[in-house]
């Protein structure tokens, strides 16, 4: 259970530095995600995982988030987006 950081801070803290990464690499990482969810705009991303119960840092909005979604095209991520 790391403590991850978004929108800034050192590269291997920051949870959005996982775009571009293959969904094989995010599963070492995080494990199976405890939900995956079909895209609503399947032309930019395909499925999103939903991870719980995390410790992150919105440095954008200076908040701490608990959930993160790891959106994927092709196999890698190409968006993340946490919230509360």
């Amino acid at each position: 259970r790391n403590s991850w950081n978004y929108g800034a801070g050192e590269r291997n803290t920051r949870i959005d530095a996982f775009i571009q990464q293959q969904q094989a690499g995010v599963q070492q990482v995080f494990g199976p995600p405890d939900s995956q969810m079909p895209s609503q705009n399947p032309q930019q991303v395909e499925v999103y995982w939903l991870y719980r119960d995390m410790q992150i840092n919105d440095l954008t909005k200076k908040v701490r988030a608990t959930k993160v979604y790891f959106g994927f095209k092709n196999g890698r991520v190409v968006n993340v987006v946490v919230a509360p």
